[in-house]
């Protein structure tokens, strides 16, 4: 029963990671709630250069999660190098891990670092043992689902549901979100505005993915929408391309800059 909850979570949140709908608050309210994570969840956006963490934004935390401050996230920047769950290897094997497993966490809680990065809920419920689950690098962005437990550590049961049910589907929906959004700045950035009428966002992401071949029908489900709406949206590119088919639009797509407003 646990497992199918999580993985119900999970693809309703990789559905909504596809959209480019909020997915980071239900995610962490989802895992909180099924795995009776008793210090909260939160899901972190960290950008990378080739040194390693720079900084980090959290995007959405559980109910029981602690919600730091600006100023209280660029401490544990400043630290993370210092980490040993924040090291580059840590975002791309294993790709979940216990704190526990990385150090001796006793000595660990009296550090610095330790006050920095994990310190938020102290007021709350104190976090004893942390865990993460490394959501993918996504261009210069790594996505963490980081728990925390006060009570006991996560166990090897719960760390292989949050691998295979949790983190698997949404690197899937995470890397296509991006391979989306890249294709869609690409294909803006290719052509001259000239003499292009303003294409929306809405339509150009249809049209990004007409021109890669998807069919109506797939357009909806990806999008959410349904293919009434997806003719609309093609019907109105066509109108401002002076094109008569997806095929014409996507040809004509690549000789003019079109600028979604």
């Amino acid at each position: 029963m646990r497992n199918d909850e999580m993985l119900r979570l999970s693809l309703e949140c990789a559905r909504a990671a596809v959209r480019g709908e909020a997915f980071a608050g239900p995610l962490a309210t989802g895992i909180e709630q099924i795995l009776r994570v008793d210090a909260g969840v939160v899901v972190l956006n960290h950008h990378l250069t080739s040194d390693g963490v720079i900084d980090g934004m959290q995007l959405g935390s559980s109910p029981g999660g602690p919600i730091p401050s600006l100023d209280a996230l660029q401490a544990a920047a400043a630290v993370a190098h210092r980490h040993p769950g924040y090291a580059p290897q840590r975002f791309f094997s294993p790709h979940v891990f216990r704190l526990s497993d990385l150090i001796p966490i006793g000595p660990f809680r009296e550090t610095d670092v330790w006050a920095a990065v994990h310190g938020h809920s102290d007021h709350v419920i104190p976090a004893r043992y942390p865990a993460a689950a490394n959501l993918g690098r996504h261009g210069d962005v790594v996505v963490l689902a980081a728990l925390h437990r006060h009570s006991r550590d996560v166990d090897d049961d719960e760390m292989a549901a949050l691998d295979v049910l949790v983190r698997s589907p949404l690197v899937q929906a995470l890397a296509f979100r991006h391979a989306w959004d890249q294709a869609i700045h690409v294909m803006t950035d290719c052509v001259n505005t000239a003499t292009a009428r303003r294409i929306t966002r809405r339509e150009t992401q249809v049209l990004t993915m007409a021109a890669a071949g998807a069919t109506n029908r797939r357009i909806a489900h990806t999008m959410g929408i349904s293919e009434r709406t997806v003719r609309k949206h093609l019907e109105n590119i066509n109108d401002k391309l002076g094109t008569s088919n997806r095929a014409a639009a996507a040809a004509r797509w690549r000789e003019q800059q079109v600028t979604p407003s």
